[in-house]
């Protein structure tokens, strides 16, 4: 049954409760007024915009409700951004991740590092699944990356995400343009950064959140 606007409103309180406790009611407060201006770009209460409002939104949805995230994440954007919908899609780069999974119900970013787009809403690489499959994966705007971002505040080669070392995952900046964040601090450039479960990466306008299912388990909302 699809999602009604009261059930994704419901189900949004919901998740921000679940993922801040205790300090929820004003992420609650800024998504309502977002919510009831239609995406309208108006100033948000407290120290919120609205880019980095719907980044926690989308990480409190993926962490309570693990299952459907895709479905309400995509109802919450038809709201937003009607016009700019663009379906859910799953990138995967095949030669070697293919290679590990033969049941068809079980998702490759279950079970292999990953790097989901959060923001900005409403762009085509949106909520995007990145499956990190290989030990080096270059990242950029050229068509020969194995990570390829469509987006002009991308560098050519922007960074490289580096799975060499045992059940950890680094990442280095390419001498970008406009610089390669981890939570928002820039990294020296070709300097190695660790990424840890829940670390959000940005190159240019790209919000991207890590996922390792290797190191960390999903907490699920109570039922």
């Amino acid at each position: 049954m699809p999602v009604t606007r009261d059930q994704l409103r419901a189900d949004l309180r919901r998740a921000l409760e679940f993922a801040f406790p205790g300090d929820s009611d004003e992420r609650i407060r800024a998504l309502e007024l977002r919510l009831d201006r239609g995406g309208s770009a108006l100033p948000l209460p407290g120290d919120f915009t609205g880019e980095s409002l719907l980044v926690e939104i989308a990480d409190a949805v993926r962490q309570a409700f693990p299952d459907r995230s895709d479905e309400l994440l995509h109802k919450l954007q038809r709201l937003l951004e009607p016009g700019e919908y663009r379906g859910d899609v799953t990138v995967v780069e095949p030669r070697t991740a293919m290679g590990v999974v033969t049941d068809p119900r079980i998702r490759l970013d279950e079970i292999m590092p990953s790097l989901v787009v959060l923001a900005p809403l409403g762009h085509p690489l949106f909520g995007r699944s990145f499956v990190l499959d290989r030990r080096k994966m270059l990242a950029g705007r050229a068509p020969g990356c194995e990570l390829v971002f469509a987006e002009s505040s991308v560098s050519r080669r922007h960074f490289e995400i580096d799975l060499s070392r045992d059940d950890e995952v680094t990442v280095s900046d390419l001498k970008s343009l406009n610089g390669t964040f981890v939570n928002g601090a820039r990294l020296e450039s070709l300097s190695d950064v660790v990424l840890n479960p829940r670390d959000s990466l940005a190159c240019g306008r790209i919000v991207m959140k890590f996922f390792d299912p290797r190191r960390a388990a999903v907490r699920r909302l109570p039922t």
